[in-house]
């Protein structure tokens, strides 16, 4: 049973035919295989473990904090089995209720889920480029997700 969602702002459209496409294949390419990576496990067996969502549908807006909110309680009704959420990006994570303050790698629980703010591994962050950060970032995740 699949009890760990990991939540992404929206679809990377790198790689596929179309929006739909890349809307139906959250934490695809290159940010599934360094998720995969940090966790010691192939692609496969990684999309085999977790959900993976994106809480907006379209990559080519700006991120929409009310669409997200109304996405992940949707997400919640049709998998209530989830417990463990991983929230990629500070903006995920302030839908999910973390603070605008709250350090990177912070878990919490909520209700009956625990929920992890993790950095997004997309590049544009700059904290990955510290050796220390990658390590304690998959430390933290495979802590959080065992």
């Amino acid at each position: 049973m699949k009890d760990v969602a990991i939540f992404g702002q929206q679809p990377n459209t790198i790689g596929f035919v179309n929006v739909e496409e890349a809307a139906r294949n959250a934490c695809a390419g290159r940010l599934g295989e360094q998720l995969a990576s940090m966790l010691g496990v192939t692609p496969e067996r990684f999309y085999a473990r977790h959900w993976c969502f994106n809480l907006n549908a379209t990559p080519t807006q700006p991120f929409d904090k009310i669409e997200a909110a109304r996405t992940a309680l949707l997400i919640y009704g049709d998998h209530p089995d989830i417990r463990r959420v991983v929230c990629l990006g500070r903006d995920v994570g302030e839908v999910m209720g973390f603070g605008t303050h709250d350090p990177w790698l912070y878990s919490k629980q909520l209700r009956r889920r625990s929920y992890l703010l993790f950095p997004h591994p997309s590049g544009r962050n700059r904290w990955w480029n510290d050796d220390m950060n990658r390590c304690a970032a998959g430390e933290a995740l495979r802590k959080f997700l065992k």
